[in-house]
């Protein structure tokens, strides 16, 4: 602690020197890069690995029967984003040392349970089977519910016999990512003078590129680049720009405003969200590209172990 004290002092004598010849952003920028910084990842677990039918059957016994797929996905994921709360939770219903007592509901679980009333308003009725229940019951019935399918998806660290297994890991939800595929967003031929043609492939699937694709703060490899053609008047269609044929192989590039992803690199794309972030660093701190590179790359990178 004496270290990291006399570290900070020493920060703050270097800023305070050089505060005379730099402007006030440039002091404050400075000052968060002479700080450590702990990158070290949180150890996770895998998401739950439950077969459909079991999980099927318990959302028919516990939960309404006209509850939607959006509901259902809003419950789960609300439980394995919350693990610290579901330790606590446990923790409580497992008195060990005197003067603790068992609570069920414990008012951990009731604080997600009043969370996912307010989430869902109206809906909140699809989260316990009988529709008759006072509405002063409702909120110990959705947590008796959680509980329920916090143990059936193994989010609960103590076994059958009340051992305590150890406390919860952040829930990864790697295993459940989806595939992405860059595509051109027409669906038809868009030249005034074609017909609404369909598009075809228009290359072939050995030819397919893979590239990095970053979507907000996250990096994902080996996705598709696909490309469409229409038959008729030969036009290529790209996720970010068209290719009009202006003469015999001769190509004239348009781009569009509306892209939902956009080409920097060789083998990298980037939605909309990153690319307004790093406008915004440019124009605000006057960084480089390489600069913003770096800074990605050291922030973000590590994390998805994609590199940029």
């Amino acid at each position: 602690m004496a270290d990291f004290i006399s570290y900070a002092w020493t920060c703050v004598l270097v800023i305070v020197t050089i505060s005379k010849q730099l402007p006030n952003w440039s002091i404050i920028f400075g000052g968060l890069l002479l700080l450590p910084t702990v990158s070290a990842l949180p150890d996770a677990s895998n998401f739950p690995d439950i077969s459909f039918k079991d999980f099927n059957q318990f959302i028919q016994e516990y939960f309404g029967s006209d509850i939607t797929l959006s509901q259902v996905l809003v419950v789960l994921f609300t439980l394995t984003e919350n693990t610290g709360l579901l330790s606590l939770h446990a923790r409580q219903q497992n008195p060990k040392y005197p003067g603790e007592a068992r609570s069920s509901p414990s008012a951990w679980i009731k604080c997600l349970a009043c969370g996912l009333q307010e989430r869902l308003g109206t809906n909140q009725t699809q989260l316990y089977s009988d529709q008759e229940i006072a509405e002063s019951d409702a909120v110990n019935k959705i947590c008796t519910n959680l509980d329920a399918f916090a143990k059936c998806l193994g989010l609960y660290p103590y076994d059958s016999h009340g051992r305590f297994k150890g406390k919860l890991k952040p829930v990864s939800h790697e295993s459940i990512q989806p595939v992405y595929i860059i595509c051109p967003d027409a669906v038809v031929c868009q030249t005034a003078k074609c017909n609404p043609r369909s598009l075809v492939l228009g290359v072939k699937v050995r030819d397919i590129p893979q590239v990095t694709l970053i979507k907000g703060c996250t990096a994902h490899a080996k996705v598709q680049v696909l490309t469409g053609q229409c038959p008729t008047c030969k036009t290529l269609y790209f996720a970010d720009h068209e290719c009009v044929m202006e003469s015999k192989d001769k190509y004239i590039k348009v781009y569009l405003n509306n892209a939902k992803y956009l080409k920097i690199g060789q083998a990298l794309w980037v939605d909309r969200i990153f690319m307004r972030g790093v406008i915004n660093g440019m124009y605000s701190f006057h960084a480089s590209a390489a600069a913003y590179t770096e800074y990605w790359t050291n922030s973000f990178s590590s994390h998805s172990q994609v590199p940029i």
